[in-house]
């Protein structure tokens, strides 16, 4: 006489036996794998022999944690064992494939995966050099897996410049280093590494106008308008007198305020000039402006409307709302 044992029977503090049944090809992995004897057979048998014996095996263990993709929980499972590699701590990811079909996309995700174990030896072990990960596809589909195990495959025809590039080291611009001239040479380019290059200069405001000045005359008649308003807005974050510095811009690119679409500015200009904003607003807004563009706009908002200018024209230089500027003011 067969037996049907339905779920609801199993009980429930037996949590081994409902993961064993709900899980299965995860439980046995992971059961199998905790067994010193298994792991260890299992790296002599499937790894590089002169890696092997680089390897001491008494240190094998076994990390708590998976790493596999939310979505993928039904058709991968994984582990992670560490051992001493030439006195140094060493990884072994072992990834369990159980599509039917094979991934194409299983060079990326194994990657990433070997990047998430970085990340997390990274936290806790601070100040550390990294480990050495070493990836393991462990597949059981229904016929011979004929996929790429190679990462760079995905690239195509760029394979060749992908495997140069991708894990060589970053290429890096040293702006302290950069001469001045060279950077005016390159109006476009320049112009960008210049202004990051002098952004905490005390004199920053003169040393756009001795080098400067023949660039942003250029920028005036050759740029647009997206181009005017990120030196503007930049430079209001980084100078000291606000003041000063609208007036030098608009001496030289602010010549058409309401083509870029900045005839709010200009009113906020016009009423420090008739009003001597004080040197704590023009900080206030500079430390606003280095917040990024949304924490910008309410920050300048705040301290406008905190100086008693008229709410109307607030919400004309920062483009929010009167609705939005009462929100700000109850909060």
């Amino acid at each position: 006489m067969d037996i049907e044992i339905e779920m609801a029977d199993i009980p429930c503090e037996d949590a081994e036996l409902l993961d064993a049944i709900h899980h299965p090809h995860d439980h046995f992995f992971k059961a199998m794998m905790n067994d010193p004897r298994v792991a260890r057979e299992f790296i002599e048998t499937y790894v590089n022999r002169d890696l092997v014996r680089q390897m001491d095996l008494t240190t094998l263990q076994v990390c708590k944690g998976s790493f596999v993709d939310e979505r993928l929980k039904e058709t991968e499972t994984d582990i992670l064992l560490r051992v001493m590699l030439e006195g140094t701590w060493a990884y072994f990811y072992v990834l369990v494939e159980l599509q039917r079909k094979i991934d194409a996309d299983m060079p990326y995700r194994v990657l990433k995966y070997k990047m998430d174990i970085l990340d997390q030896h990274r936290r806790t072990h601070r100040g550390k050099v990294l480990p050495v990960v070493h990836a393991i596809v462990l597949y059981n589909g229904d016929r011979r897996y004929t996929g790429s195990c190679d990462f760079f495959d995905l690239f195509g025809d760029m394979k060749s410049l992908a495997r140069q590039t991708f894990f060589a080291p970053f290429q890096l611009i040293d702006l302290t280093i950069e001469e001045d001239e060279i950077l005016r040479e390159r109006k476009w380019a320049g112009t960008l590494g210049f202004m990051l290059k002098h952004a905490r200069s005390q004199d920053f405001l003169a040393l756009l106008e001795r080098h400067l000045l023949p660039t942003l005359h250029w920028i005036d008649a050759e740029g647009d308008d997206s181009i005017r308003r990120a030196l503007i807005y930049y430079g209001l974050s980084q100078v000291d007198d606000q003041l000063a510095f609208i007036n030098f811009m608009n001496k030289n690119i602010l010549t058409r305020w309401e083509e870029l679409g900045m005839s709010g500015l200009q009113k906020l200009y016009s009423q420090w000039v008739a009003e001597g904003v004080s040197q704590g607003l023009s900080q206030g807004i500079s430390e606003g402006f280095e917040q990024g563009q949304t924490e910008t706009i309410r920050a300048v908002a705040v301290r406008l409307l905190q100086k008693g200018m008229d709410a109307l024209l607030v919400s004309d230089v920062t483009g929010l709302s009167p609705a939005e500027l009462r929100a700000l003011v109850a909060s």
